[in-house]
């Protein structure tokens, strides 16, 4: 199965995650919540057992972003090989392989997918600063986010996060999210 945590939410005690994600996702909806940043699906689906413990979504095309992916690609082949890193910028990129989380939904925010603990066969996907923080926890970096057990710190981080992935397309040389969908949309009709 596969169980959709948003940026802070999380499982309560005694709850599976799959729960604590349905519980989410009814109350996004209570709130009206359409945005496409947020998942807004549920899946099921048993998984066998992963070799991995973090499936990092990343977008290639962005330098910056890149050179973070680099630098975690990097520290990760020293340590554990523990990150799957797949590019959504990839044309080969399938959503049905990385939880059902299409371009445009990876492209709005960071996404990483992750075994549950509780649950064999259980994936949940994450979103956010929390993405960072379990990546550099992986390769040995996880001081530099342990910052975010202070709540009020936290929610600074995430707004600056939420900020930076609105405008990161625009201040990294490309056109604005709404142009390279349509762009894409276009390459994909004339291939087809």
């Amino acid at each position: 199965a596969v169980a959709v945590l948003r940026e802070g939410e999380g499982p309560a005690a005694g709850e599976t995650a799959a729960r604590a994600a349905a519980a989410a996702a009814s109350t996004a909806a209570a709130r009206g919540s359409t945005s496409s940043s947020s998942p807004s699906f549920l899946l099921t689906a048993t998984q066998p057992p992963v070799p991995w413990k973090l499936k990092l979504l990343h977008d290639s095309d962005c330098p910056l972003c890149e050179r973070e992916v680099s630098m975690l690609k990097r520290r990760d082949s020293e340590r554990t090989n523990s990150i799957v890193f797949v590019d959504v910028a990839d044309p080969s990129y399938d959503p049905k392989e990385n939880c059902g989380i299409d371009y445009e939904t990876a492209m709005r925010t960071i996404h990483g997918i992750l075994p549950s603990e509780r649950n064999e066969g259980e994936l949940l996907v994450m979103t956010g600063v929390d993405v960072f923080r379990k990546a550099y926890e992986l390769v040995g970096l996880g001081w530099v986010y342990s910052f975010l057990d202070v709540p009020i710190l936290k929610k600074i981080a995430t707004a600056a996060y939420d900020a930076w992935a609105r405008i990161r397309l625009p201040l990294t040389g490309r056109p604005a999210l709404e142009v390279v969908l349509a762009e894409k949309k276009t390459c994909k009709d004339v291939g087809e």
